[in-house]
């Protein structure tokens, strides 16, 4: 392994994580949204 490969073995979980975490968010807001603002022009 060289020092570059180390590197990239240590940062694809962190990058795994920022992905999941930003994903779950944007859903998370996605939901929000509906609820907020589909749900009130329904009733």
């Amino acid at each position: 392994m060289t020092l570059l490969d180390n590197l990239a073995f240590d940062a694809f979980p962190l990058y795994t994580v920022y992905i999941c975490t930003f994903s779950f968010k944007n859903a998370l807001f996605r939901e929000l949204h509906r609820h907020l603002f589909v749900l009130p022009n329904i009733q």
